[in-house]
């Protein structure tokens, strides 16, 4: 009786059924292949691999044949490759997607505004806080730590996709703005845990410091006065 067995690329499929984050970046699917390869099974079923340990090529093949059967399919407004939708997944949000590309980022600003009902205007920018270059790094790498572990340094060798900051400038029809602060205020986390808020104290406090992000002193100036 012969032993039931699968390529890897179909045990991607497999486990990315279970997959309930509003986006897949390059990073996530990085860690999928890499565990796959691995474990070497899937639910108990053997994989078919011709490399004991994981390969970039491993990677790059789980990517090409989930994008030519139409599984994933790239998000505009990133870098090809880095960000996809999944068959079969609800259609996220544009602040889904937002804090689910740069996990350490919170909507701030008039967006917060408008999400806490403090505004009736609807923002063409939407607005982020994102902690500044070096702070993220280290906040990816331990990341990056807390996820792999004692694999951390395999993986790195291996060539497979890091957990990096995406460069974001527009969502859909709508320009984004990401400001860089080293002590982030308080957030919220909503919508099923998929995205992050500034605190309703935290954004009268944004209303007061930075009312150019605000829709402007005279806004912030009438919501004081009405709220």
């Amino acid at each position: 009786m012969t032993t039931p067995s699968l390529p890897l690329s179909e045990a991607a499929v497999r486990a990315l059924r279970g997959y309930s984050r509003p986006v897949l970046t390059d990073y996530e699917l990085g860690l999928l292949v890499y565990r796959l390869v691995r474990e070497r099974n899937i639910g108990g079923i053997a994989l078919r691999l011709q490399s004991a340990d994981p390969e970039r090529r491993h990677y790059t093949q789980v990517l090409r044949f989930l994008v030519t059967l139409g599984v994933a399919t790239a998000v505009k407004g990133f870098a090809d490759g880095a960000v996809f939708s999944l068959l079969g997944n609800d259609n996220p949000s544009a602040l889904e997607v937002l804090c689910t590309v740069d996990p350490f980022a919170y909507v701030s600003h008039l967006s917060a505004m408008e999400y806490h009902g403090l505004t009736d205007r609807i923002p063409t920018t939407m607005y982020l806080t994102s902690p500044p270059g070096h702070e993220w790094r280290a906040l990816a790498d331990a990341r990056m730590a807390k996820d792999l572990g004692a694999e951390i340094d395999a993986y790195r060798s291996a060539s497979f996709p890091i957990l990096r900051r995406l460069r974001i400038t527009t969502i859909g029809k709508k320009a984004v703005h990401v400001t860089q602060r080293q002590n982030a205020g308080a957030f919220v986390v909503a919508e099923h845990g998929h995205v992050r808020v500034a605190s309703i104290g935290r954004t009268y406090l944004e209303m007061v410091a930075e009312p150019d992000l605000c829709g402007g002193i005279r806004h912030v100036i009438d919501l004081f006065v009405s709220h």
